[in-house]
């Protein structure tokens, strides 16, 4: 386990490609949009479904690049400290606009 965070600790970053960062901007007015139609207008039905999709389920609907899904995955799993594959869509919403998790910052990529 050491060795492997020291490797984490080193590891070079890269920085995105433009197409990359147009994505991951994409994905954050995504969050933003679906966020507002949550709290003005969903219906218990969507809801349910946000809460059944999976973060990861729902990126890999969205971005198309594996830098950009690498970029918000790593983003989930560092701000949650959990898998983007386990945490429901709709508490990663919560978290990130009620509960000051926010992507501020992302939209400078």
């Amino acid at each position: 386990l050491d060795e492997a965070l020291v490797e984490i600790a080193y590891c070079e970053l890269r920085e995105l490609s433009p197409d990359a960062k147009l994505q991951v901007r994409f994905f954050c007015s995504f969050l933003k949009e679906s966020y507002h139609k949550l709290v003005t207008k969903s219906s218990l039905n969507e809801k349910i479904m946000l809460d059944q999709s999976t973060v990861y389920e729902v990126l890999i609907d969205k971005c198309s690049l594996d830098e950009a899904i690498d970029e918000i995955c790593f983003f989930v799993q560092t701000v949650l400290a959990t898998d983007p594959r386990e945490c429901s869509f709709l508490f990663f919403l919560h978290y990130v606009f009620v509960w000051g998790g926010g992507v501020n910052g992302m939209h400078l990529l």
